[in-house]
């Protein structure tokens, strides 16, 4: 077979010509060798051999075509192999190297069968017949490119001469279609011959996680479950990259590896603290195996010495492809000049990723994490690449040849390895002077990432200060809260160790407190005022009886109260009002505000027989107000949330609520910080991360604080009004209407007794004048007196007989006597007021019925409403309410008018179940 391997052939010389020099054809070949060969080597040795760029295959779906893209490959003899354009090849023919003689293509002997793609040919050669032609299907075919390379000999005579002109070299670029079968499977990327790790991450269960040992169950058959996996997948690392890795290790680590690893897990069965270490550990492990897949993959390292030279030809890959596959063994890809050499940077990445698992699984030791300082290092990323996180504690640090030397590959190059933030080292440093370990002295930027170290086993009360005092002192973006991780609240502290959430409840507590505490005010200024002016109104015996058939007065009654005692409970309660709420006594609060408003609700009994006024009076508003039923809310909504806080500091609990909490050695930028710990022992057992901040740490610290609200005295405000007795104030009226008649029918007979002396002194003059002068004046006389015993019966007689006789029930009948008897004074008011005869006590007169029948209206009204049932048709009750709405027509004065449709008004909102009630009050107007 022709040997066309240019680069097998050295050419190291060439002649130099000299002037007038007869050349030889040797010297002449020797030169384009050379010059050949340098093109080759250039290629070969600067850029690479394979499939540069495009040339990919497809066959049409109809098989009709086979197109290849266009595209440019060099083949381990330097030739370049190229389509300038996308070609579809529809036919096919057998094709025969009887020129080129590829030893490629012969087997046993033999060539193997070969057919050549062309763009056109006969209907036999149509590609639709290649299967019937061949017995080959396209899935059993491979694709090359074929630099057909041969010397053809020239024997041509022309007119002149027959001299030979010397051989044709060729290159004949041939698109061939080859049976798998017949050519040798190219060798895989090395990261195709590993395995991708798999897995289960730990999930704690919130209703099954009670106490320390179900979360060391859980983590314990977390790291069984890696050791599993590892000890199976890192053989692996060696076997694929043995070629590359012989210089770097004596032997085999690999059994060494698996040794260690299912030590470690074995002593993790036995550990009680900082068994979230160990899992990271081997997680450190799983994440430094899978780097070193990765850099196996982006590498694309080989084993070289599985690639068979193709230097005639490239393999472009299978025409028809079954499945998406990751890697066409019938395919070359393309391969720099460093791929077959020991000293490139990717084989330095393979063998530097490669042995920081060895130092990895080598210097774990649990010892110096557990014992100290705490520390919190930046990362830049969230993932658990080692080379963007510092080197973990859990890694002892000394000799030459150390984790923290293999940690950072980029460091590694560019000889940065002292600026790898490492947690258990405070021996390197930025400076001479510095500690690296503090590294936000050097960095203003936040972390996306925070790694926190140190803290295990430690007591949780000092582990949170110390965090804390870190983020204070370095304004770090994230917060620390503290979890028990036993579902015991009796092991909780009597205090939360987070404040509960009361921000709210401070403020409802402080507008409550003081709204009260005006209400209280009131009381003490109206309780004070009352017994003077009270004590006043008896002396003169204006106070009506207890009873019509008890004489005993009111204000006997009412002065039978303890109105001191009351007193004494105002100026407690408000005491108890000036603590905060967190010391807020809510049980000793409620018990004296009880027996206030008991001893306020007996007081406010006597002095609704003594007074009235235009608003109800501090007892009733005490008694009446909402503000201290508000603080008993606010007390048991702080009650329910102390009781949820502490829960909520049960780690079973908590992580219900937040379901996203999962332990990343640390904790991102703007979240929370989680240590859980033992409430038996107080030490840190393990730590979590929340995304987000847990809003419970932005509760202020002191509660806010208002001004003192002033306001003018309830009694600068109100009139205090003495309640008269009502049938003795009419009794008065009368008698003193008895005391006007008698002296106008003094004043008459007086008249009577001059006329009479007139009279007799003219009776000799004008008898019968004198006769009819004295029968007008007599009959004059006695239509007065008529008249105004008249108006006396009008007012004390006709009313009630009136009354009486539209209602049966006393209750009514009463207050319909006052006030028809304000309608019938009202009429005989207006009267005298049109004949200007109306004085000054017919005025008071008129106002104080007035005021009696809106009281009778009123207070009938709401007698009605406290009724348990609803108001029937027909009845006393309806009868009235229309009888009253009727009768405000009666009541000129607007102020009193107004008080009634008010009254009316509230009745209506609180007898909301009363339906007949409501829709005859809502006609009051």
């Amino acid at each position: 077979m022709a040997d066309n391997n240019k680069l097998s052939t050295v050419i190291d010389s060439y002649t130099f010509f000299e002037p007038d020099q007869v050349l030889t054809p040797d010297q002449l070949n020797s030169l384009t060798g050379y010059l050949d060969r340098q093109e080759r080597l250039t290629r070969v040795k600067t850029r690479g051999t394979g499939i540069v760029t495009g040339l990919h295959v497809r066959a049409a779906d109809d098989g009709t075509s086979v197109t290849v893209s266009k595209g440019s490959a060099i083949t381990t003899d330097g030739d370049m192999l190229f389509l300038d354009a996308d070609t579809a090849f529809t036919h096919f023919r057998e094709y025969v190297d009887k020129n080129g003689q590829y030893e490629v293509f012969a087997k046993d002997g033999k060539q193997i069968p070969l057919y050549e793609l062309a763009v056109t040919g006969t209907a036999d050669e149509a590609l639709p017949r290649f299967e019937k032609a061949t017995g080959n299907t396209m899935v059993d075919m491979a694709v090359l490119l074929y630099m057909e390379n041969f010397r053809l000999s020239q024997n041509i005579c022309t007119g002149g001469d027959c001299d030979n002109k010397g051989q044709l070299e060729k290159h004949n670029l041939k698109v061939l279609l080859a049976r798998k079968s017949d050519l040798a499977k190219l060798p895989a990327p090395a990261y195709f011959d590993t395995k991708d790790p798999v897995f289960e991450r730990v999930l704690l269960d919130p209703s099954a996680t009670d106490h320390y040992g179900d979360l060391l169950k859980a983590y314990r058959e977390g790291i069984q479950a890696m050791t599993k996996a590892l000890t199976g997948l890192l053989p692996e690392t060696y076997s694929v990259c043995e070629g590359l890795l012989k210089g770097v290790y004596g032997d085999n680590p690999t059994k060494l590896w698996r040794e260690k690893l299912k030590e470690t897990a074995d002593k993790a069965a036995g550990v009680t603290s900082g068994i979230q270490y160990v899992h990271d550990f081997f997680l450190d492990v799983m994440g430094a195996y899978e780097e070193f897949r990765e850099a196996l993959f982006r590498r694309a390292i080989i084993d070289w010495t599985k690639i068979i030279p193709f230097p005639k030809h490239v393999m472009a890959g299978s025409p028809v492809v079954e499945a998406e596959l990751r890697h066409d063994p019938y395919r070359h890809g393309f391969y720099t000049p460093d791929t077959a050499t020991l000293d490139s940077e990717g084989v330095a990445e393979v063998r530097f990723l490669h042995k920081r698992l060895d130092l990895m699984i080598k210097s774990f030791d649990l010892t110096p994490a557990l014992s100290g300082r705490i520390r919190v290092m930046p990362r830049r990323d969230k993932s658990r690449e080692a080379a963007l996180r510092p080197v973990p504690s859990y890694y002892k640090d000394g000799g030459d040849e150390t984790v923290n030397t293999y940690w950072d590959f980029g460091a590694r190059m560019r000889g940065r390895e002292p600026s790898i933030f490492s947690i258990s080292s405070d021996t390197r440093g930025f400076g001479k002077d510095k500690l690296l370990g503090e590294p936000w002295d050097f960095r203003a930027s936040h972390a996306p990432f925070y790694w926190i170290d140190g803290h295990m086993d430690k007591d949780v009360d000092e582990a949170e200060k110390q965090l804390n005092d870190i983020i204070a002192w370095s304004d770090l973006p994230f917060q620390v809260r503290t979890l028990q991780i036993e579902n015991d609240i009796t092991l909780l502290p009597l205090k939360p160790k987070r404040p509960v959430f009361t921000r709210d409840l401070k403020s409802l507590f402080t507008v409550q407190k003081n709204a009260l505490k005006i209400h209280l005010d009131d009381l003490q200024d109206f309780n004070t005022a009352l017994a003077g002016t009270i004590t006043t109104a008896v002396k003169d015996s204006k106070l009506p009886a207890r009873d019509p058939l008890d004489a005993k007065s009111s204000f006997e009654l009412f002065t039978s109260k303890d109105t001191d005692r009351l007193g004494q409970k105002v100026t407690v309660l408000k005491e108890k009002l000036e603590v905060p709420i967190d010391d807020f006594d809510h049980e000793g609060f409620e018990k004296e505000f009880n027996e206030t408003i008991g001893i306020a609700a007996n007081l406010n009994k006597g002095v609704k027989g003594v007074t009235y006024n235009s608003t109800f009076t501090p007892y009733e508003t005490v008694i009446n107000s909402t503000a201290f039923k508000q603080l008993t809310l606010v007390k048991d909504i702080l009650i329910k949330r102390k009781e949820k806080m502490k829960h909520l500091t049960l780690f079973g609990s908590f992580i219900k609520d937040h379901p996203g909490m999962t332990h990343q050695g640390g904790v991102p930028s703007g979240g929370t910080f989680v240590l859980v710990y033992s409430g038996a022992t107080k030490k840190v057992v393990a730590d979590f991360a929340l995304p987000y901040r847990f809003e419970d740490d932005r509760e202020e610290d002191e509660e806010e604080t208002v001004g003192v609200v002033t306001k003018p005295k309830w009694t600068d405000l109100n009139d205090l009004n003495i309640h008269f007795n009502k049938d003795q104030y009419f009794e008065d009226k009368i008698a003193a209407l008895d005391q006007n008649l008698k002296t106008k029918i003094d004043v008459l007979n007086e008249n009577i007794r001059q006329k009479t002396i007139d009279l007799q002194e003219k009776i000799n003059a004008n008898t019968a004048s004198i006769g009819k002068v004295y029968t007008d004046s007599m009959t004059a006389l006695v239509n007065g007196v008529d008249t105004v015993i008249k108006a006396k019966e009008t007012v004390t007689g006709a009313a009630k007989e009136k009354a009486a006789s539209a209602f049966a029930k006393d209750d009514y009948a009463g207050a319909a006597t006052v006030i028809e008897a304000a309608k019938d004074y009202r009429t005989a008011y207006e009267k005298k007021v049109d004949e200007g005869t109306a004085t000054e006590e017919d005025k008071e007169m008129m106002d104080t019925l007035d005021k009696a029948a809106a009281k009778a209206i009123t207070g009938t009204v709401k007698k009605i409403a406290s009724r348990e049932t609803d108001v029937e048709a027909g009845s006393e009750e309806a009868k009235f309410i229309e009888y009253a709405r009727t009768s405000m027509g009666t009541i000129k004065d607007e102020t009193l008018r107004k008080g009634i449709t008010s009254e009316v008004a509230r009745i209506v909102e609180t007898s909301s179940t009363k339906t007949n009630l409501v829709n005859r009050l809502k006609t009051f107007g």
